[in-house]
């Protein structure tokens, strides 16, 4: 009980007393730590000890992780550990001005604003080039130093 305090442990927790075969040995074990988790401030509720000798014990947790304090929220992937690719970016722009597109037409076209590895994906794959000649309209890419990988900005050009 006193591991449980000091690390803070939470959830649904199962302890192995193992060769705990007499029945008067697991009724003093269950009844010495409903005793013991009394001195937890923390919300512990003792189950009850399974044949196979399991004590279920349940804990709230108290304190933020170790993790959430040391570490914050990356500002990038926001936490998901990943960004979408290039690839993934440039065929959402795609969409975006395909769907512009059926609303009104852009005469002059549009300049696409991104992070410079879109930038260059976008300079690389025919997608763009193709959306270009199907409406009869200019698309001009900048690469924006610092801009988020997935943000881009679709600006109508004049």
């Amino acid at each position: 009980m006193r591991q449980l305090r000091l690390r803070d442990i939470g959830g649904i927790i199962i302890v192995d007393f193992i060769d705990m075969e007499k029945e008067e040995q697991k009724q003093q074990l269950i009844t010495h730590l409903r005793e013991l988790s009394k001195f937890d401030p923390t919300k512990t509720n003792i189950v009850d000890i399974t044949s196979l000798g399991l004590v279920e014990i349940t804990r709230k947790k108290s304190r933020q992780n170790l993790d959430s304090i040391i570490y914050s929220e990356c500002p990038i992937c926001r936490g998901r550990g990943r960004v979408e690719s290039p690839e993934t970016v440039s065929i959402r722009i795609a969409a975006d001005i395909r769907r512009m597109e059926h609303k009104s037409h852009a005469e002059d076209g549009y300049e696409i604003e991104v992070h410079e590895t879109v930038a260059e994906e976008l300079r690389h794959n025919q997608l763009l080039m193709n959306l270009a000649a199907e409406f009869a309209m200019d698309i001009k890419v900048t690469a924006v130093p610092g801009m988020h990988p997935e943000n881009y900005a679709i600006l109508q050009q004049n």
